[in-house]
């Protein structure tokens, strides 16, 4: 009873948990906090990943910049990026793009 108890708990801890960070990507200081993690995260000293912008996260994931550089500067610069996927295939064991553009690629 006592290890059913436990289980029970912890799994709500954990629920509540990626409820909440979900939640708080959908505000504003949200999405720029996540934006400055993914950043960060796929940043290395040889070379740099910038985000800004980021709204719709996760199914339609607009991305106002993405800038790719290395120590020679930007080699890749993506405006306006949008991203549109159904979150329900992933269920099916495929991933379902519906919508992936954007308005300059440089």
């Amino acid at each position: 009873m006592r290890g059913r108890r436990f289980l029970l708990f912890g799994t709500s801890a954990v629920a509540t948990l990626v409820v909440l960070v979900f939640g708080s990507f959908q505000t504003a200081p949200g999405q720029r906090a996540l934006a400055s993690i993914l950043s960060s995260a796929a940043s290395t000293p040889e070379r740099r990943v910038e985000l800004g912008g980021i709204t719709g996260f996760p199914t339609d994931l607009r991305v106002e910049r993405i800038e790719l550089a290395d120590h020679k500067g930007p080699w890749l610069t993506v405006d306006d990026a949008h991203l549109r996927w159904s979150f329900t295939s992933l269920l099916s064991g495929r991933l379902r793009i519906e919508t992936a553009s954007a308005a300059r690629v440089d």
